[in-house]
């Protein structure tokens, strides 16, 4: 039996999102193979904390806090108590760090930055940095990426993403893996009747889709002006599927008005959060599925929609261009160009055989890519390298 390896994991948010579901999947595999998994997520909210204690996980509570892009007077406020507290945050993580003494010091995101400097303090050569997207500015990459070239290994979701952060070529991929309920898709039923009646919808009609919370990074703007001259062709409904966080109440009111503006209301739809595991029956609905992201990693809600066999048009930032081969499983346009994404709306709605050859060569293509066997393999053997250098 292999040696016993303890793995402290700061995770960037005390939410079940994709890197927490996979953080807790392959927590969950490798336990089975003597590697122990620990868990630091900052204050807040406690949806995978309560997730991976109920899971036998050992879980530690911080008070580190997180940047935002400011554009309000609370977000202003929480920005500058970040700056303030900074250096306190490092010593917060150093002070875990320390306290249970890891063989494998896990990193998740750029936005854990605090983490990343303790951890390389305490030791760099365990310390293991997995960055994941491109909602950071460019200059603050930059003035960071002797700190993320200093780290022991870093990790990528993405081929794209390794240029975005100064990185090393020889850096691995690990793509973010497909929740295995998406495997079993063929098997479920219809998502609720409901959905029809909160969208009027007209089988004969265009049912689109975005999935993602609501934040200026999935540039609802410029879908709603790509939608807004496809309706003006043809009826259509458009479901954006996804809370709105608390600090994002503007951002909503803001795509509110534009909706309004447009006159488009009675054509699109927010569902609000919907249970991850009743996404697949949603998904069964949809015709196309859309995503005007100005800011990505390799998102898992692409991922998923492709395992179900649906067209996508996506913009082409982040990872995108990694998981959607364009004009072959899927068709990719320029971000922030809303003109581009209804032309490729009205011609691959106008194309029927071209949907039918994505939506088959997109599932078989994430399949192979994003298996989560993959994915449980790939941080297996990049944490036993780490302590095995270390011995």
């Amino acid at each position: 039996m292999p040696d016993q390896v303890r793995v402290l994991n700061f995770l960037p948010f005390d939410i079940f999102g994709s890197i927490q579901r996979r953080s807790l999947q392959v927590a969950k595999s490798i336990k089975k193979r003597s590697i122990e998994t620990i868990f630091v997520l900052p204050m807040g909210s406690n949806d995978f904390s309560n997730i991976a204690q109920s899971e036998g996980f050992k879980v530690h509570k911080s008070k580190i806090s997180r940047p935002v892009i400011p554009n309000n007077v609370r977000t202003l406020l929480i920005l500058f108590r970040f700056l303030i507290f900074f250096f306190v945050d490092i010593y917060r993580a150093y002070s875990i760090i320390r306290k249970e003494s890891p063989d494998v010091i896990h990193i998740n995101g750029f936005v854990a930055i605090q983490e990343a400097v303790a951890a390389s303090i305490y030791e760099r050569q365990k310390t293991l940095w997995t960055l994941i997207g491109t909602a950071y500015p460019r200059f603050l990459v930059f003035l960071f990426s002797p700190l993320i070239c200093l780290v022991g290994r870093r990790t990528f979701v993405s081929d794209k993403l390794r240029g975005f952060y100064f990185s090393y070529p020889s850096d691995p991929i690990i793509f973010e893996p497909l929740d295995p309920i998406f495997l079993r898709a063929c098997h479920f039923e219809k998502y609720s009747k409901a959905l029809y009646f909160r969208t009027n919808h007209d089988l004969k009609r265009p049912l689109f889709c975005t999935v993602g919370s609501i934040n200026p990074a999935k540039g609802l703007e410029y879908l709603l002006e790509a939608f807004a001259l496809f309706i003006a062709t043809k009826e259509a409904t458009l479901l954006i599927v996804g809370s709105v966080p608390d600090n994002q109440t503007s951002y909503y009111n803001k795509i509110v008005s534009l909706l309004e503006r447009l006159g488009i209301q009675d054509h699109v739809h927010f569902t609000g959060f919907i249970p991850h595991k009743q996404i697949p029956s949603l998904l069964k609905e949809v015709d196309i599925f859309v995503m005007a992201s100005v800011s990505e990693g390799t998102p898992v809600c692409i991922i998923e929609a492709m395992a179900m066999g649906l067209p996508i048009i996506a913009t082409d930032v982040g990872g995108i261009g990694d998981l959607i081969i364009n004009d072959y499983c899927g068709s990719l346009v320029p971000s922030k160009n809303y003109f581009a994404l209804f032309e490729s709306m009205i011609s691959l709605w106008e194309n029927k055989q071209k949907m039918d050859d994505y939506s088959k060569r997109a599932r078989s293509h994430v399949l192979d890519k994003c298996d989560i066997s993959n994915c449980i393999a790939g941080y297996e053997h990049i944490y036993r390298l780490i302590t095995k250098c270390d011995a």
